[in-house]
C-alpha cells in the first residue's frame, strides 16, 4: 500500500506529497513612504512608512509606521531604503527596532557620493503585544534625501510557519 507505515517507498500522489506541509504565512504586510523624506545629520529619524501595499490583517498602522503583529511566534523582515547622493564614507545606520529598542541594526559607509540603498533583513520572535518600526540614522555631514516609493523604499515582514 502507498501509506504503509513500514518504511518502504511510497507512491508518489498528492496526499502524500502535501501530507504535513502548509500553514499560512500571517500576518504580513508591505508598507512604504509614499514620498521623498529629509534626514538630518547626526540625528536618527522614524522612517515615514505612511501607505501600503498590501495589510490584509491590518496589522501595520500607517499613522505611526509600527507593526504589531498580534499573533506569536517567528517573523521575517525585510527593510530597504533608498538614500539621495551621500558624502565619500558617510556613516549610515538603519535599524529594525522592537518595542523602541533596536532588534537589528545595519552600519554602511558610502563609497563615493552616488545614491545608496541601505537593505536590512532579519527573523524576529514575537510576542502578541510587541511591535516593529524602522529608524534611519546618517552622520554624512549634511541633511540627506531619502527616496519613497513602493518599490523603491518599503518594509515587509511575514509570519514563518512553525
Amino acid at each position: 500500500s502507498d501509506t504503509s507505515a513500514s518504511g518502504a517507498l511510497k507512491k508518489m500522489t498528492r496526499a502524500n506529497f502535501v501530507s504535513g506541509i502548509g500553514g499560512t504565512n500571517t500576518p504580513l504586510f508591505k508598507a512604504y513612504a509614499n514620498a521623498n523624506w529629509n534626514s538630518a545629520n547626526g540625528a536618527n529619524v522614524s522612517v515615514p512608512f505612511n501607505a501600503e501595499s498590501f495589510d490584509p490583517q491590518g496589522t501595520f498602522n500607517t499613522s505611526n509606521g509600527k507593526f504589531t503583529p498580534g499573533v506569536s511566534g517567528k517573523y521575517f523582515f525585510y527593510i530597504i531604503i533608498k538614500l539621495s547622493s551621500t558624502q565619500d564614507q558617510g556613516l549610515m545606520e538603519l535599524y529594525l527596532l522592537k518595542n523602541n529598542s533596536v532588534a537589528s541594526a545595519l552600519t554602511a559607509r558610502g563609497s563615493g557620493t552616488g545614491s545608496m540603498s541601505l537593505q536590512l533583513s532579519a527573523v524576529h520572535v514575537s510576542d502578541t503585544n510587541d511591535f516593529f518600526d524602522v529608524a534611519l540614522y546618517q552622520n554624512s555631514g549634511g541633511t540627506i534625501t531619502s527616496y519613497g516609493g513602493e518599490n523603491i523604499s518599503y518594509f515587509t515582514a511575514f509570519k514563518l510557519t512553525e
